[in-house]
């Protein structure tokens, strides 16, 4: 394409080719540009009329002639019906340079007729060669989107009428720059929608007239009728060609405000010229504007000619503007191949446009959640994890749907994946890392800032994993819980040791009777009984170091008492002497398993005391008050480690809640 200043110097030779420069002020045309149709000057007309070769126009005297009359005009008195005139011109519909429209009544078939016929104050020629010709391309054109040709035919004073199907409605142009028009009620809500689908049927109309060898080469929002029932016809088909072949220049004619390129060049007129011409419609029905606009008609027709490309504002859609930009294009074959392919896009828009609708909700969810993210550090989980939840369901859903209706969208399917990773990072901060490597994978082809956030998590859940296990390890190895009713029978069996040694004692006339063999001997019998009952209960009891550490304490009592029996009998200790001996050892372990293991044993302690405090002042009951603490230790041993096993699960209860309180909340 050429640049703008050769663009610029080729239009101005055209321009003075034209010698529109003496002829620009004939034309209608404000100090900007108006929605008023411009037309050619009688003069520019002459020289570039169209090449009538390849009509078939009728002469005026073969036409028929119409019968007019004017409503209110004078009656013949006992007229008879067969002489009274059958059309009856009523109201003024519309007039422009050479014609007008008349509203009339067609009494032979009772109905509601238009009327165009040529002004009376117009006498060039082709004023009514206009009129003949534009009823024959019309008449020619049987289509649901193009005003039907009732009649053509003369006057009385021999001028062309061309009757035509009187259209109830009103002309396009009102409702796009009146949104509050009266013909609005009743209509969608959706005036964008309603303004397409009236384009789409001008489309259709107009891609029927090309199969039929014909151009319009002034379609515009005035000159479509849209019916009380949303029918649209297209109008005005006065300037329209009919081309054999794309290779002829029909000159110069149409409405500068929508002119395509190549009518402004003497350029050969094409069906893509239309497209054009749709193309000029669609952006007046987008942005309210005319493509074209300038303080001067030469303004207005080198911004046709140059065709530049349009930016347009943000609240336009962005295919609608591609569509735009293309159908209005410099190069014809760079726009839409036919108008029946303009429609198809504008269709497809349509079926699109739910989809838009779903992404923009969905963007705003998206954007909803993306600031909560922002505004809370990365390692912390968002204060409310509802909210989060509900907007990126609602963002993942909007955008999903949006690329079923719309695969080939690239804004639905970067919506999607902008939402997963704003979901990944939701829960990442919640150390929920395996949904997060499940979304990863939905991703495709994640950013490698968000795989390493991933993978970094991963990591540290591992090791939180292994410190955890350890811990656990740990607190099992110091429950008390664990084996307890092995324990139980292992005291049970100690307990019916004491028990046999208490009635043993409590048998003895005295305690001079007893020898220190003897207790030695017993005291190798609580040994015994201490080792079976760690043999016979070893995988229980050996299962956990607590247990180990209560087993253990039980063979450094038992190993005690049998120290304090060998040395009384190596020394020759007297009975109740040995006696105060063991309750001293036994006491002083018991102290010491009290400190360090469990603090309920302290109640021993005291029994012990005690037995030795009898011992030393009635020496001649020591025998039975070390019976008797013997027989007290395994219910208190019992005790203590219930009250150890109690003490420790209140604690892991409180650390627990206190873990709770500092996760969030389920999902």
């Amino acid at each position: 394409m050429a640049d703008s200043a050769e663009l610029k110097a080729t239009f101005h030779e055209r321009w003075q080719a034209l010698g529109l420069a003496e002829t620009a002020p004939l034309i209608a045309l404000d100090a900007t540009v108006t929605p008023r149709t411009l037309r050619m000057t009688e003069a520019q007309a002459a020289g570039v009329a169209p090449s009538p070769e390849g009509w078939t126009r009728p002469q005026a005297g073969e036409l028929p002639r119409i019968s007019v009359s004017f409503s209110g005009a004078p009656k013949t008195a006992g007229e008879s019906p067969l002489k009274r005139t059958d059309l009856e011109i009523r109201d003024l519909l519309g007039e422009g340079g050479m014609g007008r429209v008349h509203s009339a009544r067609q009494h032979s078939l009772q109905r509601d007729v238009a009327v165009k016929t040529v002004k009376s104050d117009t006498t060039a020629p082709h004023a009514s060669q206009a009129i003949l010709r534009e009823a024959v391309i019309t008449g020619a054109l049987e289509h649901p989107g193009i005003v039907p040709v009732h009649a053509l035919g003369l006057d009385d004073l021999g001028a062309p009428v061309l009757v035509m199907k009187r259209i109830e409605g009103v002309e396009w142009r009102a409702l796009i720059y009146d949104t509050e028009h009266s013909a609005w009620r009743g209509r969608p809500d959706d005036q964008l929608e309603a303004h397409l689908e009236i384009l789409m049927q001008v489309c259709l109309a107009v891609h029927f007239a090309h199969s039929r060898g014909v151009i319009h080469r002034d379609l515009k929002p005035e000159n479509v009728m849209v019916g009380d029932f949303g029918e649209a016809y297209l109008v005005d088909w006065g300037i329209a060609v009919r081309v054999a072949d794309e290779s002829g220049s029909t000159g110069l004619s149409g409405t500068p405000a929508y002119m395509a390129p190549e009518m402004v060049s003497g350029r050969p007129i094409t069906p893509r010229t239309d497209v054009y011409l749709l193309g000029a419609t669609l952006h007046e029905v987008l942005t309210r504007s005319f493509l074209h606009q300038g303080s001067t008609l030469q303004e207005v027709m080198l911004s046709a000619f140059c065709s530049e490309p349009r930016e347009y504002p943000p609240e336009v859609p962005e295919e609608l503007a591609l569509l735009c930009r293309r159908a209005t294009a410099r190069d014809p074959t760079n726009r839409p191949a036919s108008a029946l392919a303009f429609r198809d896009e504008l269709a497809t828009f349509l079926r699109h446009r739910g989809a838009i609708a779903l992404m923009h909700h969905a963007e705003a969810r998206l954007q909803a959640l993306q600031q909560l993210l922002r505004a809370t550090p990365e390692d912390r989980p968002v204060p409310d994890l509802r909210l989060a939840y509900q907007l990126v369901t609602e963002a993942r859903f909007g955008f999903t749907q949006a690329q079923e209706a719309w695969p080939e969208s690239a804004a639905a399917t970067h919506g999607r994946s902008a939402a997963i990773a704003a979901q990944v990072d939701l829960e990442l901060r919640q150390q929920h890392v395996e949904s997060a490597a499940a979304l990863i994978a939905e991703l495709g082809a994640p950013a490698p800032a968000l795989l390493e956030r991933v993978e970094a998590a991963r990591r540290r859940l591992v090791r939180k994993h292994a410190e955890e296990q350890r811990l656990r390890a740990m607190a099992r190895d110091q429950d008390a819980n664990v084996g307890s009713k092995t324990r139980t029978r292992g005291l049970a069996a100690l307990l019916g040791a004491a028990v046999a040694i208490t009635a043993f004692a409590f048998a003895q006339p005295s305690v001079a009777n007893l020898r220190a063999e003897s207790l030695l001997m017993f005291a190798l019998f609580i040994n015994a009984v201490v080792v079976a009952v760690s043999v016979l209960l070893r995988k229980q009891l050996f299962d956990n170091a607590f247990n180990r550490k209560i087993v253990g304490c039980m063979f450094v009592a038992s190993g005690a008492l049998t120290l304090s029996r060998v040395m009384g009998l190596l020394y020759a200790l007297p009975p109740s002497r040995i006696f105060v001996q063991d309750l001293l050892l036994l006491t002083t372990v018991c102290a010491a398993v009290s400190a360090l293991l469990l603090r309920w044993m302290w109640p021993m302690c005291l029994v012990l005391m005690a037995a030795l405090v009898v011992c030393m002042v009635l020496p001649a009951y020591a025998p039975h008050a070390f019976s008797v603490a013997g027989l007290i230790t395994a219910p208190v041993a019992w005790f203590a480690i219930w009250m150890h096993g109690r003490t420790e699960r209140a604690l892991s209860q409180e650390a627990q809640s206190r873990r709770a309180d500092a996760l969030p909340p389920p999902r």
